[in-house]
């Protein structure tokens, strides 16, 4: 006889119903411990690509509404080159203010200063106007200090335009006095250009 079967002939029947119990009970208690860690650590890595996801979605959702902003930014400070002479004072406020922290901008910031040096130094009504002649300054000492982040493009025009106006060749725009010469003088000098 094998030994199971000798046990059992020790044992009365109740007994061997109270020990199979027994082991059920303890091997249900260890499926459902196993059932419980798994379950724990599904719950785990759910929980965790939840969280990513909802890391994630905040991320893109911050960074549209940082780009909804900036261009907000970009589009207030654009508004402001639309004429007048108070308006284009704003307009170099703002991009001088926001210089530094819309890198991306600048591109687009140069070439409007460049257009509105230019407008002023040959399409302006203003003529004489102290404001006009201040704006146009601004502007010059701001293109003057980023001058590096011109195109060459744009600086040859630039610098044929002041050179134009300096020499009389354009007699439109703000009026050429001689304060305003000897500015365009260094401003020509510090773009790498004499005038003689």
């Amino acid at each position: 006889m094998d030994s199971l079967a000798q046990i059992a002939s020790l044992l009365n029947p109740n007994e061997i119903y109270e020990i199979a119990f027994k082991v059920t009970a303890a091997v249900g208690v260890i499926l459902s411990a196993f059932g419980a860690s798994i379950a724990f650590f599904l719950k785990r890595y759910w929980d965790g690509r939840d969280r990513q996801a909802d890391k994630k979605e905040r991320e893109i959702a911050s960074k549209e509404s940082e780009h909804l902003k900036q261009r907000d930014i970009l589009y207030e400070s654009l508004k402001w080159f639309e004429g007048g002479t108070q308006k284009r004072s704003i307009g170099i406020a703002v991009v001088n203010t926001s210089w530094n922290g819309y890198k991306e901008f600048r591109p687009l910031w140069i070439e409007v200063f460049l257009n509105q040096a230019i407008y002023l130094l040959t399409t302006s009504e203003e003529k004489t106007k102290f404001h006009e002649h201040d704006n146009l300054r601004r502007i010059m000492d701001f293109l003057v200090r980023e001058k590096t982040s011109i195109t060459e493009q744009s600086k040859i025009l630039l610098t044929n335009t002041l050179t134009q106006k300096v020499e009389g060749k354009i007699p439109s725009g703000l009026t050429l006095t001689d304060d305003l010469k000897t500015k365009i003088i260094g401003w020509l000098a510090s773009l790498g250009l004499s005038v003689s």
